[in-house]
């Protein structure tokens, strides 16, 4: 008999954001996120990016290096996203994909929730890994990465393990620099943002 292979493979990044999504508002703890015709304006948002080549953004006057591996521009609503030598020998190719799919759905909510947790916590907030939109496309990669159901509500006990997992296939810094309870918080109350003016891209 043949074995049955995941479904999930076949999907798009974009897919798997949006059955994610779709999943977390069923659990009813994220209407304020994505209810009343939020999720769907994501998915529109998301559907609706291209990818495209550094070089094609540079002509469209964003000033980003040839080497840059993910950038999302909001003006054209088009990212750019190529693995880098460590996403390849890691196996987690489409990370930059995903971040950037992430920042393209324009999920103003999820942000101000992310602001919201930032500021109860009361530390400086100065890093590239505070800034709101950046904060929701990580945490958007290490749950799809990580295939972590989205009915789960994180215990402090599981951050150790979340930490070991995602130490493979993730950049460290971001899980370093935020503190484990805010960190529990975003995970926990964020349901799944980013301008980017000609000037700025990330």
């Amino acid at each position: 008999s043949k074995e049955k292979k995941d479904p999930n493979l076949k999907l798009s990044t974009k897919d798997k954001i949006v059955n994610w999504n779709k999943a977390r508002l069923k659990t009813g703890r994220f209407n304020d996120q994505l209810g009343g015709g939020k999720l769907e304006e994501q998915e529109n948002n998301l559907r609706t990016s291209r990818q495209v080549s550094v070089s094609d953004m540079q002509k469209m006057g964003y000033d980003i290096p040839d080497s840059a591996t993910g950038a999302y521009a909001h003006d054209e609503h088009v990212y750019t996203a190529s693995p880098t030598i460590v996403d390849r020998i890691v196996g987690r190719s489409n990370s930059t994909k995903i971040h950037e799919e992430a920042h393209a759905s324009k999920a103003t909510p999820q942000e101000d929730k992310i602001k919201e947790i930032q500021k109860k916590s009361g530390r400086e907030l100065y890093d590239y890994f505070d800034d709101p939109g950046e904060v929701y496309s990580k945490i958007m990669e290490i749950r799809i990465n990580n295939n972590i159901n989205p009915n789960k509500v994180f215990k402090e006990k599981d951050l150790p393990g979340l930490k070991k997992k995602t130490s493979r296939t993730f950049e460290s810094g971001f899980l370093e620099h935020v503190p484990d309870e805010e960190l529990l918080d975003l995970l926990n109350n964020v349901a799944s943002k980013d301008d980017l003016s000609k000037k700025n891209y990330t």
